[in-house]
C-alpha cells in the first residue's frame, strides 16, 4: 500500500498498510518509534480489508478511500450496488461482494 501521510508538524508518518485488515501505523520520525495502533472498525463492525489513500484532514482525522465488505445484502444500499455490480452473481455468492467507501477515522495521536 502507498496510503501514507506526513502529520502536520512534519514528527510523524501516518501509513495504513494492509495485514488482516487495515491498521492505523505512525513513525515517529524524532524518536524513531514505529506503533501499530491496530485495526480499523467501522461502526457496524466491517472491517476494510484495502485502501488506495490516506490523508491527514484540516480536522485533523484520517480520510481513507476503501473496499469494504458489502455486509447486509438486503439493505437498499446494498440492492442499489448489488444491481450496478454483481447483477450476474447468485445470491449465495455474494459473501465476496464489495463496496468502495470514503473512511473517516480519529487520529490516533489527536
Amino acid at each position: 500500500s502507498i496510503a501514507f501521510d506526513l502529520s502536520p508538524d512534519g514528527r510523524y508518518i501516518y501509513y495504513a498498510p494492509r495485514a488482516d485488515g487495515i491498521h492505523i501505523v505512525t513513525y515517529d520520525l524524532l524518536l524513531r518509534r514505529y506503533t501499530d495502533h491496530g485495526v480499523i472498525r467501522l461502526e457496524d463492525g466491517r472491517i476494510p480489508s484495502n485502501n488506495d489513500s490516506l490523508e491527514i484532514g484540516r480536522d485533523g482525522y484520517l480520510y481513507l478511500v476503501c473496499t469494504v465488505p458489502l455486509g447486509d445484502t438486503d439493505s437498499e444500499k446494498a440492492k442499489a450496488i448489488i444491481a450496478a455490480r454483481y447483477s450476474d452473481v447468485p445470491k449465495k455468492d455474494l459473501k465476496n461482494a464489495v463496496e468502495i467507501c470514503l473512511v473517516v477515522v480519529s487520529a490516533p495521536l489527536k
